[in-house]
């Protein structure tokens, strides 16, 4: 909305407060929707080898993560981004671990195009 003299003026958008939805800020003294707002390190260590012993199993290791996280003394799931964080760890784990195989891979690819031309 402009005003008269051209000014942006905001409008609230719905919700409590003029925040929209779920988009309120969080209350002091933590979250009443039963999340964490951080996860404690001892958790993340523990979570992150559940994540690193069963990503290769066929079932899902982010659900292994869900449900362990609510056997944790936060009892609260640890989010989708730290997911995908501890995710990301893990191929980058495997990557290093197989770098001299990923590099021969990566080079015979390379040099097999260099045949072609």
């Amino acid at each position: 909305m402009v005003t008269r003299d051209g000014a942006a003026q905001r409008r609230p958008v719905g919700g409590a407060n003029g925040y929209p939805g779920r988009c309120r800020p969080a209350p002091a003294g933590g979250r009443r929707d039963g999340y964490s707002d951080q996860v404690h390190l001892w958790e993340a260590l523990v979570l992150g080898l559940v994540q690193g012993l069963t990503e290769f199993l066929p079932i899902s290791s982010s659900a292994h993560i869900r449900i362990l996280g609510e056997f944790l003394p936060s009892a609260a799931d640890p989010g989708a981004a730290f997911t995908a964080i501890i995710q990301i760890g893990t191929e980058l784990a495997v990557l290093i671990y197989f770098r001299r195989e990923v590099w021969a891979i990566a080079k015979s690819w390379v040099l097999s195009w260099a045949h072609w031309g």
